[in-house]
C-alpha cells in the first residue's frame, strides 16, 4: 500500500474549480492578503503564496493580477496544469499581456510541450517582434540541457517501541501474513530505511516512461529474547504511461524478508496501478498485484501464489489540498497447505491534512477479514478465520527543504476463532527522513 500511496502522489491535478465560499473579506483585507501573498512569493515561500492567491481568486475573481500570481505560485509549486489555466485567464482578459504569454510558454516548455511553447512565442513575436525576452525564453526552452531522468531518494533513521515484537506487524507489515509464535515479547529498537525511485522518459514528446525503485528497511531489536534483526527489501522495474489526468503503470518486483537467523521469504511478482483524475479534486485509483512467495523451510507450508485487486477513491479539498483516500481490496492466498490457503477483503480509509508551518498529519484505519480452508493445526477446531483492525496516526514536520521529523503511533488488534492467532500490538516510531 505504501508504494500505491507514493504512486498516487505523482499524479498532477488538471482542472481547477472554485472552493467553497468562506467569510467575506473587506477590500482592505483583500489588499493586505495580496501584499502578503506577493511577499511570500518573492521570499520563495510558494506554498503560502499559492494558498493566499487561491483565496484571492475566490474573493476577487476576474482580477488579472491575482490570476498572474496564481500562475507564478502554481508554477513554483510544480502544479503546471493550474499555472496554464491561470495564465490563460490573464491572456483571455488581456491578449496583449506579454509577460503572461511568456510565462505560458515557459510552463508549456517545463511540461515538455515544446510545440505549444513555440506557438505562444510566435504569437508574441507577431505582436512585438523586438521584444528581447522572446529570444531569452527560446534559449531557456529549446537550448537548455534536456534530461529525461527524474529521481527521488529518501534516507531515514529513528527509534521505535514494539509491544509485540515476535509476532504481528513484523511479518504482516511487509508480507501481509502473520507468523504465529510464542507469547508476545516487547522491545525497543532502532531502524534504518532508504529508497530510490527513478523514471526515464522515452522521448521529449512521449507519454511513456521506464520506471524503477529500490528500497530497504532494517530494524534492530534490543530485547535479547527477540531475534535481533528484521530486514526487508524490494526492487521493481516497469513501464508507465502518464498524461495530465491518466496514469497506467506495471512493474515487476522482487522482495526479501529475513531475520538474524536467515531468510523468511523471497518473493517475485508483478504489480499494476491505474489512476484516472476527473479534476483537481476527484480521482479513481485501481491497483493490483500477483506474486509467488518462496518461504523458507520453516514456513514451507505457506509457499504459493498471493494476489489482490483494489479500488479506491481519492478526494482533495481546501487551499492546502488536504486528501482523503477510501476504498477496499479483495485478496487471496493460495499456499501449499490448506491451513494457509484463504481469501478475504480489506477496507481502508486514510486522511491527510497539510497544515501551516510545514506540518502534515495523517490518520489511517483499516479492517481486514481473511478466512482459510482448514484449521491452523492438526488438532482441528474448525476452519480459521480472522478479523484484524489497524488504526494509526502519523505526523511529519518539515525542518528544511530536505529534512523532516516523523512520528507514528499504530495499533493492531487481530481476532481469530483460534487463540493461536489472537494478538494485539502497539508500534511507536520517532525518526528523521532526508529526501532529495
Amino acid at each position: 500500500m505504501h508504494s500505491l500511496l507514493f504512486t498516487i502522489s505523482l499524479v498532477a491535478a488538471l482542472l481547477w474549480h472554485a472552493p467553497h465560499a468562506s467569510a467575506a473579506m473587506t477590500r482592505q483585507d483583500i489588499i493586505d492578503l495580496h501584499e502578503q501573498s506577493l511577499g511570500s512569493l518573492h521570499k520563495g515561500d510558494s506554498a503560502r503564496a499559492y494558498a493566499g492567491s487561491l483565496r484571492l481568486l475566490r474573493e476577487d475573481p476576474g482580477n488579472a493580477d491575482v490570476d498572474f500570481m496564481v500562475g507564478q505560485a502554481a508554477f513554483a509549486q510544480g502544479n503546471y496544469p493550474m499555472a496554464l489555466l491561470a495564465y490563460a485567464r490573464v491572456i483571455k482578459a488581456n491578449p496583449g499581456h506579454e509577460r503572461a504569454r511568456l510565462e505560458l510558454a515557459r510552463t508549456y516548455g517545463r511540461m515538455g510541450q515544446r510545440e505549444m511553447a513555440r506557438t505562444e512565442l510566435n504569437a508574441l513575436r507577431a505582436v512585438n517582434p523586438a521584444l528581447p525576452k522572446i529570444e531569452e525564453m527560446e534559449k531557456s526552452i529549446f537550448e537548455a540541457p534536456y534530461s529525461p531522468w527524474t529521481f527521488r531518494a529518501t534516507l531515514g533513521t529513528g527509534a521505535f517501541y514494539d509491544s509485540n515484537a515476535n509476532q504481528g506487524a513484523s511479518a504482516s507489515e511487509y508480507m501481509g501474513s502473520t507468523l504465529a509464535q510464542e507469547k508476545k515479547k516487547e522491545s525497543f529498537g532502532i531502524y534504518f530505511s532508504g529508497g530510490v525511485d527513478l523514471a526515464y522518459r522515452l522521448g521529449r514528446e512521449t507519454n511513456w516512461y521506464v520506471v524503477g525503485d529500490v528500497s530497504a528497511t532494517n530494524r534492530q531489536y534490543f530485547n535479547p529474547d527477540v531475534d535481533p534483526r528484521l530486514t526487508w527489501g524490494r526492487a521493481g522495474l516497469g513501464l508507465r504511461w502518464a498524461s495530465d489526468n491518466l496514469l497506467a503503470e506495471i512493474r515487476g518486483k522482487g522482495e526479501y524478508l529475513g531475520r538474524e537467523a536467515g531468510a523468511i521469504a523471497q518473493n517475485v511478482g508483478a504489480e499494476g496501478t491505474f489512476v484516472y483524475a476527473l479534476n483537481d479534486s476527484w480521482a479513481f485509483v485501481t491497483e493490483g498485484s500477483y506474486e509467488y512467495r518462496g518461504y523458507a523451510d520453516d514456513y514451507k507450508g505457506m509457499r504459493g501464489t498471493y494476489g489482490q485487486v483494489g479500488q479506491y477513491v481519492r478526494y482533495r479539498f481546501g487551499e492546502r489540498q488536504h486528501e482523503v483516500l477510501l476504498g477496499g481490496n479483495y485478496f487471496f492466498e493460495s499456499a501449499h497447505e490448506k491451513r494457509y490457503t484463504g481469501r478475504g477483503f480489506e477496507a481502508l480509509g486514510r486522511v491527510q491534512f497539510n497544515l501551516p508551518w510545514q506540518i502534515k498529519t495523517g490518520f489511517l484505519f483499516a479492517w481486514r477479514a481473511p478466512w482459510y480452508d482448514a484449521p491452523p493445526t492438526d488438532l482441528g477446531g474448525g476452519k480459521r478465520w480472522e478479523s484484524q483492525i489497524k488504526a494509526g496516526i502519523e505526523i511529519e514536520k518539515g525542518i528544511t527543504e530536505y529534512l523532516s521529523l516523523n512520528t507514528q503511533v499504530q495499533y493492531t488488534n487481530n481476532f481469530s476463532n483460534h487463540s493461536l492467532y489472537r494478538y494485539d500490538q502497539w508500534l511507536l516510531t520517532l525518526g528523521l527522513t532526508f529526501s532529495f
